[in-house]
């Protein structure tokens, strides 16, 4: 089960509002949840069954919704198998699944989402990344992203302060 509190002035709390809760909140829907991930204004989950869902703000694509409107309950991400890891940032989320595939969604102004085209091109349905070899891992930055390997750690996105790993402003 998931519970949580906090602000929700765009939905993130899943709890079907947009009011704020000061103590934890049960969401309804989390039995057999078993990840959750936090973003800026929107929260996913994976469950015992390989399903991503997202909720709150949409305004970045960053639920996996082809509609910008916020979502106050879970909303399913449509990917094309089980996912078995989840992490978010503050616009983007992304999800590995049982073929080690990696598929991230949303916001790509520091083109976070790995498909190596011009920044700004915001992606509101899950888009894999090219990745030369499995992923083991994610994790989502403001800006940027890492995706861990058998081999190391490949990353993407923002660099202005190394988030990278190559050096400043690379």
């Amino acid at each position: 089960l998931v519970y949580c509190w906090g602000d929700n002035n765009s939905a993130q709390l899943g709890t079907g509002d947009k009011q704020q809760r000061l103590s934890p909140t049960l969401v309804l829907g989390s039995e057999g949840v078993v990840q959750v991930a936090a973003g800026g204004q929107h929260t996913c989950w994976l469950t015992r069954d390989g399903v991503v869902a997202c909720f709150g703000s949409n305004a970045l694509g960053q639920l996996g919704q082809p509609t910008p409107a916020e979502q106050p309950s879970p909303a399913i991400v449509a990917l094309p198998g089980r996912a078995v890891e989840l992490d978010a940032a503050y616009g983007h989320s992304c999800a590995i699944l049982e073929s080690r595939a990696l598929y991230c969604w949303g916001e790509n102004v520091e083109t976070q989402l790995g498909q190596g085209d011009a920044p700004d091109e915001n992606r509101a349905e899950p888009v894999q990344v090219p990745l030369p070899e499995d992923a083991l891992g994610v994790a989502c930055g403001q800006g940027h992203t890492l995706a861990f390997t058998a081999n190391g750690v490949y990353a993407w996105g923002r660099n202005t302060a190394s988030e990278c790993g190559q050096g400043e402003g690379k």
